[in-house]
């Protein structure tokens, strides 16, 4: 079966790239008997805004000239600096550029801080205009993430400052991705992430299976 690529940019932070997330992405489309494979390329830096983004260089030349076939934004998430209205201000001025290409944006929807889970009604609501704003895609990982917690309180899905994800947080944004991108279940994905045939991470199995079919409830929930 000839497997062609997706390529895809993706626009944010930390929440972007920490444990390899676009790593496992890709691992994961590489993986899957889907006919598409998912190639990354990552324009992100810590704590960077889309408002700070939008007005880089390589934003608008990797958006008109990168020949992406989606594109990704990511906005600040802890704090969620500026609200919706920041999101689309700032998202809208990239979205320009990706207008005049054939990229389908794709709106990243992150999580609330591990401390404060009320912040995410605010961050689900932001992200759902915004994406129906650019009539784009929406990547609904917060939405995601707050429903697996919600069924297994017990799953640990952030990094020791509970903000960033831990690879389990990362591996359901990883699948959350996949599913949006190549309107495909995750379910029966692997679990583990490897390199050079070497396990890169090792999500424990039944962990993997509960968040996928999480995942695959969640995305399927937006075309209800």
């Amino acid at each position: 079966m000839k497997n062609d690529i997706y390529k895809v940019l993706f626009i944010g932070n930390s929440h972007t790239y920490y444990n390899d997330m676009l790593y496992m992405l890709k691992y994961l489309s590489e993986q899957s008997d889907a006919s598409h494979r998912i190639e990354p390329v990552m324009i992100a830096h810590p704590g960077k805004s889309l408002g700070e983004h939008k007005d880089e260089p390589e934003i608008r030349f990797n958006i008109l000239y990168g020949n992406y076939d989606f594109v990704v934004m990511q906005q600040v998430a802890h704090p969620f600096k500026g609200g919706k209205e920041s999101l689309l201000q700032d998202g809208k001025a990239i979205y320009e550029f990706i207008s005049k290409t054939e990229a389908t944006p794709i709106a990243y929807m992150t999580w609330a801080e591990k401390a404060k889970p009320e912040n995410q009604k605010i961050m689900t609501e932001a992200y759902i205009e915004f994406a129906k704003e650019i009539n784009g895609l929406l990547c609904p990982a917060g939405i995601a993430w707050q429903k697996a917690l919600s069924s297994k309180p017990e799953l640990e899905l952030y990094d020791i400052d509970g903000q960033h994800a831990n690879p389990t947080g990362s591996y359901l944004v990883a699948c959350a991705f996949y599913s949006v991108i190549l309107k495909r279940s995750p379910i029966g994905l692997p679990n583990e992430i490897k390199v050079n045939n070497k396990v890169l991470y090792d999500i424990p199995k039944k962990e993997a299976e509960f968040i996928q079919q999480i995942v695959w409830n969640t995305i399927n929930c937006q075309y209800e």
